[in-house]
């Protein structure tokens, strides 16, 4: 299926009408990951620091109710947030942009 506009849109309208999408659909995943964050930072224990990243720890590990979790990369980020789409099954992404595997 092509897209193509709508009758009367231009393709600069259809860019500026996805990125706002897009803009929205961040924002949202953003509010969730910070309610998470808050929840799980009640609940959560963690190893040893490994590293930081912008000023944050880079936990070796993370325990929550849900199992185990081990630093697994750094999530490509850019100045819109964090697309989703390179956080697989069983991972957890972290505020700043830490991405965490589940071990058990």
């Amino acid at each position: 299926m092509v897209n193509t506009p709508a009758a009367g849109e231009t393709g600069e309208g259809e860019k500026r009408r996805r990125s706002s999408r897009r803009l929205f659909a961040l924002a949202a995943i953003e509010i969730y990951i910070e309610k998470r964050r808050t929840t799980m930072s009640k609940q959560r224990h963690h190893g040893p620091a490994i590293g930081s990243h912008l000023g944050k720890p880079i936990f070796q590990f993370i325990e929550n109710r849900d199992g185990r979790y081990v630093f697994d990369r750094l999530a490509e980020c850019d100045d819109e947030g964090c697309p989703l789409d390179q956080v697989k099954k069983g991972e957890l992404l972290l505020h700043p942009g830490l991405i965490y595997r589940k071990v058990s």
